[in-house]
C-alpha cells in the first residue's frame, strides 16, 4: 500500500470516530432533555405526591423521588401535605425524572433552584426511601433526614413515628386479618 491510501484510510477512520462521536452527542442531547421539563403543579396529593402538567403529556401524577412522606391517616399526614402545598401548589417547576422500579413517574422539584424533595427532608416532613434512593446525593438527604430527626422537626416531634412503607404493611396486615375471620371457616 502507498503512503496515499494509507493516509485516505487513516483519514477516513478518522472522520468515521468523529461521525460517531457527532451522533453520541445528538443523541444525548434529544434524549437527556426528555427526562428534564418544565411544568406548573396544578394540586398536591400528599406530602410526596403532586400533580403536574407536561407540556405534551398533559398532566402528571409525579411521586417526590428517593423520600416517602406520611400517609392519609398517620401523624403529621395534614402538616407534610401543606409543607408542599405551600412550596409548590400553582407554581412553575422544574422536573427531573428519575428511572426507578416503580411503576409511578418519580422525580426530583426544583422550584427557583430549590430541590423541594431535599426541602422536606429538611423540614423533617419524610423519611430517605433507601430502597428507591440510589442517586449520588441519596447520602446528604439521609444528612438532611438525620438532622431533621435530632433537631425534633415535623414527624420527628413523635416518640417514634413509623415509616409509611411500614405502615402500609401494617393496615394490610390487619384487613387480611379482618377478612381472613369474616369468611366463613372451611368444613371438612
Amino acid at each position: 500500500m502507498s503512503r496515499k491510501s494509507i493516509n485516505s484510510l487513516y483519514l477516513s477512520g478518522m472522520k468515521k470516530t468523529a461521525l460517531l462521536l457527532i451522533c453520541i452527542i445528538l443523541f444525548w442531547v434529544t434524549v437527556v432533555p426528555a427526562l428534564a421539563w418544565t411544568g406548573k403543579v396544578v394540586d398536591v396529593r400528599d406530602g410526596d405526591v403532586l400533580k403536574v402538567s407536561h407540556p405534551e403529556k398533559g398532566v402528571l401524577v409525579i411521586m417526590l423521588y428517593g423520600i416517602d412522606a406520611p400517609d392519609e391517616r398517620q401523624p403529621f399526614f395534614k402538616e407534610a401535605k401543606e409543607f408542599l402545598t405551600d412550596k409548590v401548589e400553582g407554581q412553575v417547576v422544574n422536573v427531573q425524572e428519575f428511572v426507578t422500579g416503580q411503576k409511578v413517574v418519580t422525580a426530583v422539584i426544583f422550584h427557583g433552584g430549590v430541590n423541594i424533595n431535599a426541602q422536606v427532608l429538611q423540614a423533617g416532613y419524610g423519611w430517605v426511601y433507601k430502597t428507591y434512593c440510589d442517586q449520588d446525593f441519596c447520602p446528604d438527604w439521609l444528612t438532611y433526614e438525620k438532622q431533621a430527626r435530632d433537631q425534633k422537626l415535623g414527624l420527628w416531634q413523635e416518640e417514634n413515628p413509623i415509616p409509611p412503607w411500614e405502615w402500609r404493611k401494617n393496615v394490610l396486615t390487619k384487613i387480611f386479618r379482618v377478612f381472613l375471620w369474616i369468611l366463613p371457616p372451611w368444613s371438612d
